[in-house]
């Protein structure tokens, strides 16, 4: 119980100081002006000249309320003070969403889903989902939570969001929801699940943390589908409609007991959690295989490619030639396109952007559509066309900043037609030309139609589109769009022409496989019957062998097939599989909805068009959490305290943070203990706020009366013939006051598979410490070295002989620098990138001071490499830097050039910093994932996915010689710490030193250790 009311403060102070309960959305575009539009119980913020969006958002927020609660036992916005406010980012080029409680909002992302849409309308599915979130973070509002509230703001129910209900637990719930409130949902589509179907076929059946945390050599489905099938696995093996609401009732009532998920399955199933988790897989199995039994016999497919050992995906696949085009990725690989060869030979044809449409070809040009980020405002971006000459391996890029371009489809006449989503909503599609992007012809979508995917045969332009009621095909013979076939709920996608046929992929009976449509006769037949689906298909240039992605254990592999061999058997659209477990969740939503006398789902409630201009500058201070002690922010995350009270101390914080992530920061007031006097205490004020709304971004801190003001003079002293300069350190009569600004521009230069920046940065600090660069001359001869001319116990007085005048200034200092890096993803398997490079270089100073500072510049390069399998890796890292002046008293070091071994060696580290103006040090580190199996039996404390082995070597480079360190750190990487949801990795590092210099260093009387033992701790937030 002690345990967990400590990781309970822990956790709070995290939320508190740590990125991740802090959220910070992103920058929006500086030009952009908001309004608001306020229904019954949200406050609507969307950019200006997007009334219509907004109001369709404001009634789906409203009709979708009351049925995201009945099952989950807490209504949105009924326990949390005012309306809640809903952000609209409209400038976003990727469908997404979030409910974020530091400061409270829900942030929709409004942008369509362009390439695997769920049959019904974005909007709907994105607040039904978000809606559920909204409703799950009441549970920190209620029972014996609620008093946190008072005492730390909104970051209390932030932080017992990421205590208490596993992030599975959160997402599957929403999964849930809009899969039993709507006709569509992830629920109900073929390829969510279809990893577990696989699985268990084989008797894969993996306890829930090992489905939960993965694995670093097996591939396990992301935490939506773990918590999707737990949730819905309870409610219908044990027919637990509640489920959710008894397991926040049951943390409500238990807030210090430890499993809370395990402990609500156990009392609503009646039986031990790992027995009742098991039950819910083989539930599943059984609806499974009761379906394959319905559905085989199953076609015989040839592998196209060679087996792996670990998970990977072919996927987007195109043949062109004579051979198949594929972007594969996985968990030893970041994205990459690939050429198949008939022979199953591969070439690697470089990094592939991970956000991207299909692969689509008309002659020797492959295209597709891309996510593009806009340089500066990260909640800006667009999506473009790429092309790629097969036979050169020359690309093009069509559209610009501007441009929200998807799914492109070539055809003859050296056209495209490709998906467009203005930024105020609606889909249109254009005919542009395949090299300049010259729009020739704009066809609009009907009104609730939006338009995903199109091809061409002839002069038609046939095109998929999602609507209320599902997803249809559409042709555009003229201006006006004809049904070809009505719209189910069902996945479509993959749409192209073969001759006079239209063909995709869809999953009608539940799993997916390849449909053609005769555009003559209308006859609609399907082409393959598969145990686990078959997707992103191609046809050869002869259109006599069929090749496509098919799952297996180890990811979903390249299949070929004869096209004689296809079944071609006539089916209806319409007759559509029926999700055994879906439909019980939809029952039971029924039935809650006819015990309250409601409607499942009512109509959609009349919202007022009354907007009101949203003004950032009047809610930039807006508080949302506070705290009854000081804590600073960036002392905790970054470590660099001087003293214990600037980390923490007795006091006040308040914290605040505009919705739209213009301004964040915070205000604090601590009273702690004088540093230059143990009886006295200080009244200490502190700010610091950032602002993200210029194009450079401004930090700002200021900090008052932690102490006195200091003034620093200085000494040359001559004692017994040697002179040496001495500086000395009084109180001056003024509280101390000290502040910080730095300028950064965080530019994002991402494409093409490489995550690029650049980022030119200023930083400058001042205080009213002040530094005499004057120099009283002293003789100490005949008297104590230590004596002063008041000192009268050493027996003489020292002879002041000469006095250099110079400048009292304000302690300060400025430090220039520029980044940049240009670096591939990291797979899930790795350590560190297959290849990457970046660089930093840097100025620093102390303006008014360089007599007395000596001012430094410096260059740190590192660099990625593969190395001798796919997870191993190795990288390399080199620093330089040079001092200015040599006759400064204080030689001031930006970097740290003395080998990682020498870490507890402050004596020798500061000789070498005060002597040596020039500095090389390289490093080398060879990271070795070490897979002794997925380590469980401590869950929920700990969850061990493998370890690290990490060989280094330091070598430092100064003018009399060198120094280096060797040695090895061996580490655990744990996927949870202690209950949080944070990569976490400890170890221990040992360390032996040596070097021409080393002998030097103790010569001269610095203490010295040839080895080095330590531990080492990292939790990622």
């Amino acid at each position: 119980m002690k345990i967990r009311i400590a990781l309970i403060a822990i956790c709070l102070l995290i939320s508190f100081s740590g990125k991740a309960q802090f959220y910070h959305t992103g920058d929006n575009p500086w030009s952009v002006k908001w309004q608001k539009l306020e229904t019954s119980h949200f406050r609507i913020i969307y950019p200006q000249g997007m009334d219509s969006l907004a109001i369709v958002y404001g009634k789906t927020l409203e009709r979708y309320r009351i049925p995201d609660s009945r099952s989950l036992g807490m209504v949105p916005g009924a326990l949390q003070w005012g309306k809640t406010p809903v952000v609209m980012h409209a400038f976003y080029g990727i469908a997404n969403g979030s409910v974020i409680w530091t400061p409270k909002r829900m942030d929709l992302y409004t942008v369509q889903e362009p390439y695997s849409p769920d049959p019904s309308p974005w909007v709907s599915n994105l607040v039904v989902h978000e809606t559920r979130h909204l409703g799950q973070m009441q549970f920190g509002y209620r029972r014996l939570l609620k008093g946190f509230n008072f005492v730390f703001g909104e970051m209390a129910a932030g932080a017992f969001a990421g205590i208490y209900p596993n992030l599975a637990i959160l997402e599957g719930d929403a999964v849930v929801a809009e899969t039993a409130l709507t006709h569509s949902g992830r629920g109900r589509n073929a390829d969510f699940l279809n990893y577990y179907r696989m699985a268990f076929d084989s008797g894969d059946y993996r306890n829930w943390w090992q489905w939960r945390y993965g694995s670093q050599r097996h591939y396990a489905p992301n935490h939506y589908a773990l918590g999707y099938m737990t949730i819905a696995g309870m409610r219908y093996a044990y027919d637990d409609t509640l489920f959710t609401k008894n397991y926040f009732d049951y943390v409500g009532f238990h807030p210090l007991h430890i499993g809370d998920m395990q402990k609500t399955i156990k009392r609503d199933s009646g039986m031990k959690f790992k027995k009742a988790f098991l039950n819910i897989q083989k539930s599943f199995h059984t609806i499974w295989a009761e379906d394959e039994a319905l559905r085989a016999p199953f076609i015989d497919s040839i592998p196209a490619t060679t087996a792996v050992r670990r998970y990977t995906n072919y996927y987007g696949n195109e043949y062109v030639h004579d051979g198949v085009y594929s972007v594969k990725s996985g968990m030893t690989s970041s994205s990459h396109l690939v050429k198949v060869n008939a022979d199953g030979t591969q070439e690697n044809l470089g990094p592939f952007s991970s956000y991207h449409s299909p692969l689509r070809h008309y002659g020797d040009t492959i295209y597709w559509s891309e996510h593009k980020p806009d340089p500066r405002w990260s909640m800006r971006s667009f999506s473009i066309i790429r092309g790629r000459i097969a036979s050169t391996g020359k690309t093009f890029t069509i559209g610009d900043r501007h441009s929200r371009y998807y799914s492109p489809s070539a055809s003859a006449g050296n056209e495209l037609s490709v998906t467009e989503y203005p930024f105020k909503g609606s889909s249109r599609l254009l005919v542009m030309d395949n090299r300049t992007g010259s729009v020739k012809r704009t066809y609009k979508a009907p009104d609730s139609l939006q338009i995903v995917e199109s091809c061409r045969i002839g002069k038609d332009i046939y095109f998929s589109g999602v609507s209320g009621k599902g997803i249809g095909i559409y042709k555009l013979g003229g201006e006006v769009a004809e049904m070809v076939i009505a719209p189910e709920p069902v996945s479509l996608r993959n749409l192209k022409s073969l001759g006079s046929l239209i063909t995709f992929t869809c999953d009608r009976t539940g799993t997916d496989e390849i449909y053609s449509l005769d555009t003559k006769t209308f006859a609609l037949k399907q082409l393959t019957n598969t145990r686990y689906g078959a997707e992103d298909y191609c046809f050869n240039a002869k259109a006599d062998t069929l090749y496509y992605s098919s799952l297996t254990a180890t990811g979903k592999a390249l299949f070929k097939i004869p096209t004689a061999a296809l079944i071609g058997r006539n089916v209806s659209f319409t007759d559509v599989h029926k999700y055994i477990v879906a439909e019980k969740l939809a029952e039971q939503e029924t039935a809650l909805a006819q015990s309250a006398g409601e409607a499942v789902v009512g109509q959609s409630p009349e919202v007022q068009a009354d907007t009101s201009r949203y003004r950032k500058g009047a809610h930039m201070f807006n508080f949302h959490s506070w705290a009854p002690i000081y804590v600073n922010i960036d002392k905790v995350q970054g470590e660099s305290y001087d003293y214990d009270y600037e980390e923490a101390s007795t006091g006040l914080t308040g914290i605040f943070q505009d919705r739209l992530g213009t301004t964040s920061g915070f205000v604090g007031y601590s009273l702690h203990e004088d540093p230059n006097d143990d009886n006295k205490l200080r009244h200490s004020g502190h700010l610091k706020i950032n602002y993200f709304g210029f194009y450079p971004v401004i930090e700002a801190s200021l900090d008052v009366n932690d102490r006195d003001a200091y003034q620093y003079t200085n000494r040359i002293v001559e004692y017994n013939g040697k002179q040496s300069k001495r500086t000395y350190k009084s109180l001056g009569n003024s509280p101390y006051v000290s502040s910080k600004i730095r300028l950064y521009v965080p530019l994002d230069f991402t494409g093409g598979g490489w995550s690029r920046g650049l980022i030119p940065q200023v930083n400058y600090e001042i205080s009213n410490d002040r530094y005499d660069n004057a120099k009283v001359h002293y003789d100490y001869d005949g008297c104590m070295l230590n004596a002063t001319p008041r000192d009268t116990q050493y027996g003489a007085f020292p002879t002041i002989t000469g006095y250099d005048s110079g400048s009292n200034p304000l302690m300060q200092k400025l430090t220039v620098s520029l980044r940049g890096y240009s670096v591939l993803p990291k797979a899930a398997s790795q350590v560190y990138p297959s290849l990457g490079i970046g660089a930093e270089a840097g100025f620093n100073a102390r303006p008014g001071m360089t007599a007395s500072f000596t001012p430094s510049a410096y260059l740190y390069m590192y660099g990625y490499v593969p190395g001798l399998t796919q997870v191993q890796g190795l990288r390399l890292t080199g620093t330089f830097q040079q001092q200015f002046s040599t006759s400064g008293r204080f030689r001031e070091n930006y970097v740290q050039t003395a080998p990682r071994g020498f870490s507890n060696m402050s004596s020798a580290k500061n000789y070498l910093e005060d002597n040596y103006p020039w500095q090389m040090k390289f490093s080398a580190d060879y990271a070795i994932p070490v897979w002794l199996g997925d380590w469980s039996f401590l869950c929920p404390v700990l969850y061990v996915r493998n370890f690290v082995l990490m060989p280094n070597i330091d070598y430092s480079v100064y003018s009399d010689g060198g120094l280096f360190s060797t040695g090895c750190t061996f580490g655990v990487h744990m996927a949870n710490f202690f209950w949080l949801p944070y990569d976490s990795t400890f170890g221990i590092v040992a360390q032996f030193n040596g070097g021409s210099m080393y002998q030097k260093l103790e010569d001269a009387g610095y203490k010295m250790e040839n080895s080095y033992v330590g531990i080492t701790f990292n939790i990622s937030m």
